[in-house]
């Protein structure tokens, strides 16, 4: 929702605000494929999925929205590439949204913020916004966490629970339960702040 200011390659580019860099992921959780035909948001930024086309999102699936496509494309090239850019702007200091399917009935709503215990990393450090629970947890901080710095729109993101962290000859190792196939960011941090990514 607030993403990081523009690089030197990204003015040179034109773009001059960080909101220019916004998204939004819509991830099917579930077991069957979804149909978005008409669904819509309706509060926080304004976007209507074309009900005179398929929209299908299989499972796992995640399709991305963008507040500007061209500035999208300039910053995440290498992760998504956005079905539709939506109006309106996600506000730095948090707000809410909701989106509705294409008879009216509510999908989602969230009310996000910018101060604790919402993650603070999310706001304007570069880190997205990302959403780690279950359908109704929503609205819960405990169940967002801050992504990778940079973001990774299309990305699915998982939160690990160690099962073993040891520090020997120098090096600390970890070991944690991972899907097949599946890369991994890890970050950690000192006390004193961010250390290494």
């Amino acid at each position: 929702y607030h993403p990081a200011a523009p690089s030197a390659a990204e003015r040179a580019l034109g773009f001059e605000d960080a909101d220019d860099f916004e998204f939004i992921e819509i991830r099917n959780r579930g077991s069957v494929a979804v149909d978005l035909a008409g669904y819509r948001f309706v509060d926080g930024i304004e976007f209507v999925f074309d009900a005179q086309r398929s929209w299908v999102v299989e499972p796992g699936e995640v399709v991305v929205l963008a507040s500007d496509r061209a500035a999208f494309l300039a910053r995440y090239r290498s992760h998504a590439s956005p079905v539709g850019e939506y109006s309106g702007r996600l506000a730095n200091g948090g707000e809410r949204i909701e989106w509705v399917d294409a008879h009216g009935a509510v999908v989602g709503v969230i009310e996000y913020d910018d101060r604790s215990p919402w993650p603070r990393e999310a706001d304007g450090q570069g880190p997205s916004l990302v959403f780690t629970g279950g359908p109704d947890d929503a609205g819960n901080p405990a169940q967002w966490t801050a992504g990778p710095v940079g973001g990774t729109p299309g990305s699915i993101h998982r939160v690990m629970e160690w099962t073993a962290a040891v520090w020997e000859g120098g090096m600390l190792r970890l070991r944690f339960r991972g899907a097949p196939g599946a890369r991994y960011q890890i970050q950690f941090s000192s006390r004193h702040g961010p250390m290494a990514e």
